[in-house]
């Protein structure tokens, strides 16, 4: 494909292939003489990088609409700012320079990985909100101030909290999502098993013991009373 002034030719070539049927076109410039490679052919071809990476986001049945239309806006963001960029180069290797830099943050390659990093935070918080129920309930069990009815219970609670932040990770749509589903579970974990809270179910627990032993032997004395008559 020839592009740009008479004397400069930029070579389209397709490097590798993926799994979704997509092809990721990189750009070489090789200038001939020295005449200066145009801004025209970098941007347009930049703007063909941003076109391949959108396409890719939307072959993507993992992402929501939410999810397609923010990376696409991260796209033709990255892209204004390769082209800007292209505009404000000196030379032929300035305007190189700042495709290559453009192309590399919005290319498929790239949008591949940032969804699955996303993938691999979702995942590694999941588990993180499951290790910090598995300590706060290990922590139930050590409280001696607790009856195992109330353990149980406060067990069941933990695994329901965990639960509530796991679906609301596996729904998220960003990483702050994630981080923030993950930063609430913490926080309620913690102060649910928190002395105060657990200790007034250990207190409840005490009482009613009490209460129950009263009327055990508030039924004897009536029982006794009776067979004396």
């Amino acid at each position: 494909m020839q592009l740009g002034r008479q004397n400069v030719r930029v070579t389209l070539s397709i490097e590798g292939s993926t799994s979704d049927n997509y092809q990721l076109s990189t750009v070489s410039f090789v200038l001939q003489g020295e005449m200066v490679l145009t801004k025209a052919a970098a941007v347009e071809s930049l703007k063909q990088a941003a076109q391949e990476a959108k396409e890719y986001v939307d072959s993507r049945d993992e992402l929501n609409t939410a999810m397609r239309n923010d990376l696409k806006a991260n796209i033709e963001s990255l892209a204004a700012q390769g082209e800007e960029s292209i505009m404000n180069a000196n030379d032929s290797q300035g305007i190189l320079d700042a495709y290559t830099d453009g192309s590399t943050k919005i290319g498929v390659e790239k949008m591949r990985d940032i969804m699955q990093d996303f993938k691999d935070r979702k995942a590694a918080a999941k588990l993180e909100a499951e290790s910090k129920g598995l300590a706060a309930k290990n922590a139930i069990d050590a409280r001696e101030d607790l009856s195992d009815a109330d353990k149980e219970a406060a067990k069941q609670a933990i695994d329901e909290m965990v639960k509530k932040a796991q679906d609301a990770i596996d729904a998220a749509e960003s990483f702050g999502d994630v981080d923030s589903a993950l930063e609430s579970c913490s926080n309620e974990v913690s102060s649910y098993t928190a002395e105060e809270t657990l200790g007034d179910m250990g207190v409840t627990s005490v009482i009613l013991a009490a209460e129950l032993i009263a009327i055990v032997v508030l039924m004897a004395l009536v029982l006794r009373k009776k067979k004396k008559k």
